[in-house]
């Protein structure tokens, strides 16, 4: 998505030039990749494809992604994961919060992540 932007939008908003917001939009992606999602794809998707069980353990570690996300979500204070308008970081993380959904992981202990 940053090439794309990059190449063919390089104005948009949705991957902002201004170098702080460049930056966080390049953190939540990188947050998502490397703590949220190897969270969450051990505990939605490997049950599906090798039919591993979900223990308590794995949605522990699931909520815990979910805390630091909450948090980070808290710090911004803004509509969206950086800004008041969407970026590609909005996009990454939508992914990881349908995988969620699709297996009925409750998010009533995270009120701005709905």
């Amino acid at each position: 998505m940053q090439y794309i932007c990059d190449k063919y939008a390089p104005e948009s908003p949705a991957y902002p030039k201004e170098p702080q917001l460049r930056a966080l939009v390049n953190h939540r992606l990188c947050f998502n990749m490397a703590h949220l999602y190897s969270a969450i794809a051990p505990y939605t998707l490997a049950p599906i494809f090798f039919e591993y069980p979900r223990s308590p353990e794995g949605l522990k570690r699931v909520n815990a992604a979910l805390g630091v996300f909450e948090e980070y979500l808290s710090r911004v204070g803004k509509k969206y994961v950086v800004a008041d308008h969407v970026t590609i970081a909005d996009f990454s993380l939508i992914t990881s919060m349908t995988c969620l959904e699709g297996v009925g992981v409750p998010f009533d202990n995270f009120k701005l992540i709905t």
